[in-house]
Order: structure tokens, then sequence, then C-alpha cells
């Protein structure tokens, strides 16, 4: 922290900091200490998986001449009642400019054996894989509990410094089993807290609490010791009986609900401080405009004169570079030299918006790195300054009436778009001059997201059925689905194509794939296949039961099963399905009966079906409309009686006679 150093030069006196022996207690002597319960059992939490004994986090803040140092130690106790294996494996973030101490594990049987884990039984792993290739300066140290089983006690405490105090530090309050105990405690030289006009650093502390209504700390001023070099201000919080924080399916982000303290480096009072410290010590060293970059830009933008057009030319050819996935944690905030990434022809978020900044910047266009905060990870508060931040984009600026937002990751999302993580959010968008400023994010509407399945069928009279199907893709459903059909060959195209009408086409035989070229990004893509299926009428006496439509437009809807939801419901984006269906009937078969018109309706939702015959031709059209992709709590009954009323129509037959 810049306005240590001349304070730091003055301080004489050494203290050495202490840290925990890492020596467990038997639990009736930390019950006995905290005020916890002798015993625990499952019949005290019927309903959980086991429970927090113990969980405090301490962090102990020294002076030393010329540095100061950090150290946090974080303690755990949990006893277990079921599930157990979900609750054995534990992985420690090791980030950029921390080290780990120390570190003890041990498990307690039910019968009081003690099993403490050796020191080779913790591992260390570093970066992070894709695809076989490594690369970042993040460590992980992961072990596991030995010998578990219902009712044993786990345990595990480490000690971590710190080179980096409170730069992405989070005290959770919440698990997702009841806590009894949760501490974190702030141990500081009463001397970094005067003021510089008294002989101090002015240093303090920045945080601030989500979800959770948290009090002031209890303060504890060691006054009675005179040596300012070794008086100390303790800040601690101290809860218990925590109820725990369990996970819905289908709910927002996990970040916007639990409860927990973010904090903050002490130097960032505003945005403007983030982004000086990242873009002029990080990212601005490495944006260099070389001969290379120079050249490329020349040669993809040549001979266009339009800027938009400049700016899509350079940003489809960063995104077609190969992506890999690296975590914009502070393990790995720096990107690389531009230069450097055309030659490896691969990056990851960084390395990509970079690069294609540099392009740009050899183009003559504008453009800003912008930091993310993806909406499945959580939501950026624009009133607290900090690093919270999981993906980087780029804005490009070709007029002041016109700019874009740039995912350099997004392979098949449409120039001008944006993946809908990064949709409707908060954003740090970082100047050249290193200021920055909040924007919001463009937001797709639902009459982009559309798909349409069109199925022609041809019954026959031996009860088989020939087929014809089309999907067709826009928006964000386009971008998915060349995801997930990239690279596939053409057996497998069959077999996915089979999946989606296998329910209720017994025997179906895909005969014939066809796809749009995937790589030309265009406003919709198309899935075509023709085939054959078996047993789509049923003999029932004198009538005939045809199953008419194997496409549901929910296949899984486990997220309803729930009679009360304590959290929203989240879809990815708002979006429209159109299903067409034609079913023309083979010789001497007429309609008896068609199931009836169907029409719902709630706040956001809309859905409708209906059923026509014309000569030999049956007609279905099935229209859903979702125009708010996020459900309140308020309306969980109303929804799921909704899509409950879907459900039950897909049961419906219709029913033939022969002439």
């Amino acid at each position: 922290m810049r306005y240590f150093q001349s304070f730091l030069l003055l301080c004489l006196s050494l203290v050495l900091a202490s840290c925990s022996s890492g020596n467990f207690l038997d639990y009736k002597d930390v019950a006995l200490k905290y005020n916890l319960p002798k015993s625990v059992g499952a019949g005290d939490y019927p309903e959980d998986d086991g429970v927090v004994l113990l969980s405090t986090t301490d962090i102990n803040m020294e002076l030393y001449t010329h540095t100061i140092t950090t150290d946090e130690t974080v303690h755990r106790i949990k006893k277990l009642f079921k599930n157990i294996e979900n609750h054995a494996f534990i992985e420690i973030p090791i980030y950029n400019g921390e080290k780990l101490e120390k570190i003890s594990a041990r498990t307690v049987k039910s019968d009081g054996t003690v099993i403490q884990l050796k020191p080779e039984e913790f591992y260390t792993s570093s970066g992070v894989e894709e695809g076989s290739t490594f690369y970042s300066d993040m460590k992980n140290v992961k072990f596991t509990f030995p010998a578990i089983e219902k009712n044993c006690i786990i345990e595990y405490e480490y000690t971590k410094s710190k080179l980096h105090p409170f730069r992405t530090d989070v005290w959770y309050i919440h698990d997702n089993m009841p806590t009894l105990f949760n501490k974190y405690s702030l141990s500081v030289p009463k001397i970094l807290l005067l003021s510089e006009i008294n002989g101090g650093a002015g240093w303090n502390w920045n945080y601030k609490a989500y979800n959770y209504a948290l009090d002031n700390p209890e303060v504890d001023d060691q006054k009675a010791i005179k040596d300012m070099g070794k008086a100390k201000i303790i800040n601690t919080w101290i809860l218990r009986n925590i109820e725990p924080m369990k996970e819905e399916e289908m709910m927002p982000a996990v970040q916007n609900h639990i409860g927990y303290v973010k904090f903050a480096d002490s130097d960032w009072k505003k945005w403007d401080d983030i982004s000086k410290w990242y873009y002029k010590e990080l990212f601005e060293p490495r944006l260099i405009v070389s001969s290379e970059i120079k050249d490329l830009a020349q040669k993809l933008t040549g001979d266009i004169e339009n800027k938009t057009e400049k700016v899509r030319k350079l940003y489809d050819y960063v995104k077609n570079l190969r992506y890999v996935s690296i975590s914009l944690g502070v393990g790995s905030i720096q990107p690389s030299e531009p230069a450097d990434i055309l030659k490896r022809q691969y990056g990851d978020c960084k390395d990509k918006s970079i690069l294609l900044i540099s392009l740009l910047k050899a183009a003559g266009i504008e453009s800003q790195p912008v930091l993310v905060l993806t909406s499945d990870e959580g939501t950026l508060d624009p009133y607290f300054p900090s690093w919270n931040f999981n993906h980087m984009i780029v804005k490009a600026t070709v007029s002041s009436k016109e700019s874009y937002w740039l995912d350099a990751t997004a392979k098949y999302t449409p120039f001008g778009k944006l993946p809908w993580p990064c949709q409707d959010i908060n954003v740090l968008v970082l100047n050249s001059d290193y200021t920055s400023g909040i924007e919001r994010t463009l937001s797709s509407d639902l009459k982009d997201n559309v798909r349409y399945i069109t199925l022609n069928m041809d019954l026959k009279n031996d009860g088989t059925v020939a087929y014809d199907v089309e999907l067709k893709y826009y928006g964000d459903d386009n971008s998915y689905i060349r995801y997930r059909l990239e690279d596939k060959t053409d057996k497998e195209l069959k077999e996915y194509c089979k999946s989606l009408i296998a329910d209720d086409f017994t025997n179906a035989v895909i005969q014939k794939c066809d796809l749009s070229d995937i790589d030309s990004l265009k406003t919709s893509y198309s899935l075509k296949f023709h085939g054959t299926a078996g047993n789509i009428m049923q003999n029932q006496s004198d009538l005939v039961l045809v199953s008419s439509d194997p496409f549901k437009f929910f296949e899984n809807t486990s997220w309803l099963i729930k009679d009360k939801r304590e959290f929203p419901i989240k879809f990815d984006y708002p979006f429209i399905l159109n299903k067409s269906i034609i079913i023309n009937l083979p010789q001497g078969y007429s309609v008896r009966n068609l199931p009836g018109k169907v029409n719902q309706n709630i706040a956001n939702m809309n859905y409708s079906k209906e059923i026509s015959s014309s000569g030999n031709a049956i007609n279905l059209n099935e229209k859903f409309r979702m125009s708010n992709s996020l459900v309140q709590p308020s309306k969980y009954q109303e929804t799921r009686q909704f899509f409950e009323g879907i459900k039950n129509n897909y049961g419906e037959k219709i029913i033939l006679i022969k002439k």
C-alpha cells in the first residue's frame, strides 16, 4: 500500500507474528471454550446433512521494518450425519501473493478414534487445466478426509500469509448446513490506524455485508499496552445459530443470496483507484502494438473503409482463435502481450481482449477493456469498489453515437451481441487515462431468442411414420446450438437428432441430417433431419390413438417439485418457442377426436396450443413466450400451475377411426 513506505521506515519495534499451533482440542474443550452444545445429533437437525460446529477466520496484521505482514488462519469443525461423501473433499485456493504456512486436518470417528492426515496427504495443483494446457499461477491445496462415517467429526485448520490483504477476501456467513458458531476477527497494530498527522499510517479497512443484517464489529482497544508498536485494535464479529443456505434448482447466482462480507484494498475508495491500479500496472504494460500487430490489422482491414466493418473483421478474427479458459481471479489477472498471443494462437478472455484492443488501436479505432462479473456468478455492486470480476470483454467506439460490446471468447455470438451471462449487467469500463465507469450492458429481447420447430409426418397403414423435421434457432439459442453441435460427426449428429424424438418415436431411424454452415454467423441456424419410426398408432378396439408430438417444450421440470420456494427461478434469457406439426393420414382413416384448444397466461408467460383438421391432414400449432427470465418466489405457485397445465396437455392423443 503506497502510504506505508515512508511510515514503515520510522517503525523501530518489531513484533513477531503469531500463528495457531495447529494442535486440535477435543470437542468437549471446544464446546466449553466457545459455549457450544456438548453433544449434537442427527435428531437435532433432521433436514440437514450435518452441522458446522465451529467456523473461525482470524486475520492478524503485524509491522516489520519496511514491511507489513498479514496472516489468515481459518478453522472449521463439522459433524456429518448423512450424504457424508459430499463433504469429504476440501480445496483451498492459494492466490497470487499468498503462501500456505501450515495446514492440518483430521477425522474423529463416532467412537472417538482420531485419524490425522499426514503431510503427504495434502497435495497442490497449479494452474487451470483446459485441454491439457496449464496457464495460471493460481494454486489449490486439496485433501480428502479419511475414514469418514455417519456421526463423525471432520476438522481442519490452515494459515496463509498474504501479500495483498483484503484485495479479494470474502467472509461467508452462511454454509449449506446450520452453523452454531461463526467468528471473524481482524487484529491490527494500533499505530497503523492513527492518522498520519499523529504519526500513524491512516490505514483503515473497507468492507460491506451482503444479504445479511450485520452489526458493526465489536472493538477491543488494547489501551493497557503503552508500547504503540505492540498495541492492537481487534475487530470481531461473532454470530451464533445461523440458518443454512440451501441452494434451489434454477435459482439465480448463489452469491446474490448467500450472506457474506466483501472486503477491499484500503486504497480503493472509488472505482478509479481500481482502474488506475489494474490498467496502469497490469494491462497497459502489455498493450504493445508491435509490427506484427500492425501488419495483421492492415492485412485484415486494409481494403475496408467503414469503421464498423473494420471492427467486425478484427472481432471475427480474434474470436476464432482457440479459447483456453483461464480464471480472471487473483492468480492470473495480467494478460499476455498481443504478439505472444498471435504466436501461440490461443488465449483466455483477457488475452483475447488485449489482442483485439491492440488490433483496433492499430486500425485507428478506440476501444477499452471491460471488467465483468458474469450474471451466473453474482452481481457487481456499483457502490462498493472492490475486485470482484471473472471475465473481460471489450467496448469498441466508432463514433459518438455508435459503440459495440464485444466478447472475444464468444465464438458463435453475432457481432454487436453478448452471450447471456454478460447481458444486462453492471460492468467496469477502463479508460486509458486510468479513470473508469460503471456501465450497463445491453439485454436481449424475447423476440431475439426464438426457436421454430417444424415437423411433417406421413402416417402409414401399418402404424409407422415417415417424418421430416426442421429446427431453426435465433439469438442465444442460435449461439447455444452451435456450441452443442460443434465438431460432431455424422454419426454423432444422427444420435443427437434421435435423442430429440426417442421418448415418443420408438425405434426411430435417422436417415439423413443437414446442418447450416456452423461457422457462418447468420441470424438463424437450422438443423434438418429425415427418418422413420414405428409404434406411432395404437389400436384400441375400433379406435386408433396417435402420438402426435415428440417435441416437448420443457423436458426437465424437476425445479417445480418443491411445494414452496425460497429463491427466485432464473431462466437464462427471455425467449419464444413456436411449433408447427402437420400429420398426413393414410387412406381409410378419419379424425374421431382432437384435443381441445389450450390458452394459458400469467404475468410474464403465455402458452397456446391448437389442433385442427382439414381433409386428410391434421395441423398442430403450439406457442410459448417468456418475456421476463426471472420468476419471484411470490409467483412460484402460479408458475408451477402454469407449467403443470402445459405438461398435462402432453399426454393427450389424437383419436382416429377407420372408415
